[in-house]
């Protein structure tokens, strides 16, 4: 990087027990999946895999909530990307569903060799089907009406649209629909994110926080997280200066991704690059990738 005298940031970073104004780690994001990940999005993608092509795609593990080696060839053999973000989630999910007449084809000739207990069975999972269909159409209008409000700065129905949110797995699921989506059609965000820093206020904020506590979020230091959920890739968004040890700098433009974050401390962003270097840029410049 080329070295200059005009720019001066404060390194090394400030001592541990400075307290930052704004940490970007305020992200409870499920995405990307991949190797390693778990949740009801695995279960929700295996499950798919496993009625277009049946139990020998996942003869192992099946639907078991764990994104493994089995489940990460199974997609790479059937092009599908192993790596997914929120906004591939939908596309899988189409991708794998049988055309509506193959189904109906499929579900004749079940029945046809079928006993009776297998046919109330089959007649539960359809009103199962319905009932998860219901579901989804209500979490995208939810999702589609908070980033409404954000993006017209009205606070009082973030609150209003939050309060329909009842546990950490319904927020998961709006989630997926809610960063699929740009905020001002600039960058995508979790809800979370979106909602902290649209309303910065205290007052804003204290509501808010209570909404995340009642849903389920929990606060652990610097972050709001889902258990065993934490994404750490920030990005720029807007132009960012930064930055190595040695006050050596390099401008990046917006929506660059930086790499992993580390700390963050006196408005500050620690994280490491890609290829393992340490670097720092100004916190309010940076967000979490959704």
């Amino acid at each position: 990087m080329k070295k200059t005298t005009s720019y001066n940031p404060v390194v090394p970073l400030p001592p541990a027990d400075a307290v930052p104004n704004y940490s970007p780690s305020y992200t409870p994001s499920v995405f990307p999946l991949k190797l390693k990940s778990k949740g009801a999005y695995v279960t929700t993608i295996q499950l798919a895999l496993i009625k277009k092509y049946g139990a020998k795609i996942l003869p192992r593990n099946g639907a078991n909530g764990d994104f493994g080696t089995e489940l990460q060839s199974a997609l790479i053999s059937l092009n599908l990307p192993h790596v997914i973000y929120a906004i591939d989630y939908d596309n899988i999910l189409t991708a794998l569903a049988p055309p509506k007449n193959e189904s109906s084809s499929n579900t004749t000739n079940q029945n046809s060799s079928s006993t009776k207990n297998d046919q109330s069975k089959s007649n539960g999972s359809n009103q199962n089907q319905t009932t998860t269909a219901k579901q989804k159409q209500t979490f995208k209008h939810i999702a589609l009406k908070l980033k409404t409000a954000i993006e017209n700065n009205h606070f009082s129905e973030c609150i209003k649209e939050l309060k329909q949110i009842k546990s950490t797995d319904e927020y998961v699921l709006i989630n997926a629909y809610f960063s699929s989506e740009k905020i001002d059609g600039l960058l995508k965000m979790s809800i979370v994110t979106a909602l902290l820093r649209s309303f910065p206020s205290d007052s804003d904020q204290k509501q808010l926080n209570s909404q995340f506590y009642r849903i389920g979020l929990r606060y652990n230091s610097s972050q709001w997280s889902l258990s065993g959920i934490d994404s750490k890739t920030i990005v720029t968004v807007q132009p960012a200066k930064v930055w190595d040890e040695n006050k050596n700098e390099i401008v990046v433009p917006r929506s660059t991704i930086l790499g992993e974050f580390i700390r963050a401390k006196n408005g500050i962003c620690e994280f490491r690059t890609l290829d393992g270097k340490k670097l720092y840029v100004s916190i309010h410049l940076i967000a979490y990738m959704p």
